[in-house]
């Protein structure tokens, strides 16, 4: 049998799902003629040294898979060629299909919402482009289905930068900020129906709730209405480990599925799936079916099927048949984060349960051998009690460890003390999972405030548990890096044998350390990021080596991105300060894309004329930012008669550089250390310059 199947535990060659998802992803992958002819060789390889059929089921993925690929391009052009060019001004004519709006009362609304454009003018659209929209004053918001009509500045979305490619891989084609809406037509849709229904059972479930924050937790953990959920709540549960609660997940499609089977036991066998597989599609549709819902979906609909028709596949099957069915309908999720943490960590954790339940069956059989008395059954209540204990330590570091690789590859932070947060919360989420069952069944019985102070009391636990981790940053791993790290990891848990399990397990433990100590090693660098000239330029300063950085000036979402980005690249930590090369408000629009990722330690006002820079700050959520003392600074910036310039010195490195711009018509002029004078034309896009210091 082959390696394929042995690594995966399964010994019957009726196993076709996971070479089928192999295949599928390397199909997806393959952007080029080159990589597919890369990837038909791999697989013809796999058939010659392991299994014809195995190699059968893999090339039927990739030819699927760069099928898939190759049809949704050919979409997504058509869909670009009706969007309108960069313009102020524009009138368009939308469809909201955005699942976060709410007519929930008194419950705050996001800042943007999804819709497709049904019109450009006199124009109609199709395919329908979507586009991510911004409404400047407070109104009434369309809701699912809705269409409306509205005069703004459009912005197509740029392929490339880190915000473009954001953007582009969910599937967004513009962003669209208008004053306000001019017209809305409410139209009823299915979807929009049964949003409305999710709306009143949110109400239903928050009578009697006084608390805004109580409400936000509780429209975000079990409808997915986030539209009050700012940064700083995100920052909060973001430093615990705790985020994946607070966004609709396979965890709350699994919860929701085990409390519905108890309620549905009062039917015969059969039905119970019958009733059960309809009444989770509408919850998962009501909650924005996101690439987590939508998983987790597709493997209790199948699992519901085998019920129902008494087959059945396994776990890991059902989730890599999930996986080729979302993957060939819609190609980006193989680069969504969320899809990639989604999928990696489930199988992740299906194959430590796998081995934790043959470790358990091996320690309670001699246990079953005793004869039956007291003691005995003493004995067995107490390993079973010992082994949740470890079934659960075990799920919650296997899914640590599944994270890393991906958090490496994507620059997030690796949280260690999440894996104790996670643990507490196996107990308490099952209960808040029960508490809002019996709310909405007993609303008259169990008072609003008792359901309010659970909710409090789960958001005090995460604030209190990010006050008390520690975040570690790791260095971006190469996509090489992070596929043999999960290869590894799999390995490591499968079943194929000691010695492949005992090497998987080294590798992965290797690449953490490599991953670990070269932010020690990464030389001290600086990057200047110039865009147009309404903008002054951003520059980063990096020495990982002493874990100190700064970053000087944020004026636009995409050069601030680009700045976190290259902090997290090069394994830096939080910014020691964010400063200003002058106090124009415009030089901080980009802020919030910096937060986001990196945020400063402390901000800097310049000297002088910084009162609009410090009211466009305090906008932002940056609170108390400071003038600071120049001559503590390691950074120093100068206005000059015709230039700017940046002063740099950090005497624990003995590091300096002294940088000089300034702005020409045809161009803006930079220069390192006295060196040969750089132009960097003006036009769309942005331009970075990186600087590697000498020791």
């Amino acid at each position: 049998m082959t390696a394929v199947f042995k690594l995966f535990g399964r010994d019957a060659p009726c196993c076709f799902e996971v070479p089928l998802v192999i295949g599928v992803v390397c199909g997806c992958a393959s952007g080029d003629p080159l990589t597919f002819c890369a990837s038909c060789a791999a697989v013809a390889a796999a058939g010659v040294f392991f299994s014809r059929r195995a190699s059968f089921f893999m090339l039927a993925g990739v030819l699927l898979g760069a099928g898939s690929l190759l049809l949704h391009g050919h979409l997504e052009s058509r869909a670009r060629r009706e969007l309108p060019e960069r313009r102020a001004g524009l009138e368009l004519v939308c469809r909201c299909i955005d699942t976060r709006l709410t007519a929930c009362p008194d419950m705050p609304l996001p800042a943007s919402f999804t819709a497709r454009i049904e019109q450009v003018g006199t124009k109609r659209c199709s395919p329908r482009p979507k586009i991510t929209v911004r409404v400047a004053e407070k109104g009434p918001l369309p809701l699912y289905g809705d269409v409306f009509a509205a005069r703004g500045a459009f912005t197509p979305v740029e392929l490339t930068g880190p915000r473009g490619k954001f953007l582009s891989a969910r599937g967004f084609a513009g962003t669209w900020e208008i004053d306000k809406i001019s017209s809305l037509s409410r139209e009823k849709t299915a979807v929009g129906l049964i949003c409305r229904f999710r709306d009143r059972l949110l109400a239903e479930l928050l009578r009697g709730v006084v608390s805004d924050r109580a409400r936000i937790i509780a429209g975000t953990l079990f409808c997915g209405v986030s539209g009050g959920f700012d940064r700083r709540m995100r920052d909060v549960y973001l430093r615990a480990g705790t985020l994946h609660l607070f966004s609709i997940s396979g965890m709350h499609i699994a919860a929701a599925a085990c409390l519905l089977f108890w309620f549905l036991r009062v039917f015969p066998y059969r039905m119970q799936y019958l009733l059960l597989a309809p009444i989770l599609t509408v919850y998962a549709v009501s909650t924005g079916a996101n690439p987590p819902v939508v998983r987790a979906l597709i493997v209790i609909l199948f699992w519901c099927a085998g019920r129902i028709f008494l087959a059945g596949k396994s776990s890991l099957e059902l989730l890599a048949l999930a996986a080729a069915i979302m993957l060939m309908n819609d190609p980006a999720l193989l680069r969504d984060t969320g899809a990639q943490y989604s999928f990696f960590i489930t199988s992740v954790l299906i194959l430590a349960g796998r081995r934790c339940g043959e470790l358990r069956r091996l320690d309670l059989a001699c246990i079953n051998a005793l004869p039956l008395c007291p003691e005995s059954l003493k004995l067995k209540k107490a390993a079973e009690r010992r082994w949740r204990l470890i079934l659960a330590a075990a799920g919650c570091c296997a899914a640590f460890a599944a994270g890393i690789g991906i958090s490496a590859a994507h620059r997030n932070l690796v949280l260690p003390g999440a894996v104790f947060m996670n643990m507490i919360l196996l107990v308490l989420m099952p209960l808040l999972f029960a508490l809002a069952g019996a709310r909405l069944l007993l609303s008259s019985l169990l008072p609003g405030a008792l359901f309010e102070n659970a909710l409090l009391a789960l958001d005090k636990l995460c604030a209190e548990g990010g006050r008390l981790m520690t975040p570690a940053r790791l260095v971006a791993a190469g996509d090489a890096e992070t596929v043999l790290f999960c290869v590894s990891l799999t390995a490591a848990l499968s079943p194929a044998g000691r010695k492949l399990r005992i090497a998987g397990a080294a590798a992965a433990v290797g690449l953490f350390g490599l991953w670990s100590v070269r932010p020690l090693f990464a030389p001290a660098e600086a990057a200047f990021i110039s865009g147009t000239p309404e903008n002054e330029p951003v520059i980063v300063i990096a020495e990982p080596a002493e874990n100190l950085s700064f970053v000087i000036n944020a004026g636009s979402y995409e050069a601030a991105a680009a700045a976190a980005d290259f902090l997290a690249s090069r394994g830096a930590g939080e910014p020691e300060a964010l400063l200003f090369s002058s106090g124009a408000a415009g030089n901080a629009a980009g802020v919030p894309a910096l937060l986001r990722s990196a945020a400063p330690r402390r901000v800097r006002l310049p000297d002088g004329g910084s009162r609009a820079l410090a009211e466009k700050l305090r906008s932002l959520d940056v609170k108390n930012p400071a003038s600071g003392n120049r001559e503590r600074e390691f950074v120093k910036i100068f206005r000059e008669k015709n230039s700017r310039r940046l002063e740099y010195f950090d005497p624990g490195s003995k590091l300096s550089l002294v940088i000089r711009w300034s702005d020409r018509p045809e161009g803006r002029l930079v220069s390192f250390d006295g060196g040969p004078v750089r132009r960097i034309p003006w036009g769309n896009t942005q331009e970075t310059l990186l600087y590697g210091f000498a020791r």
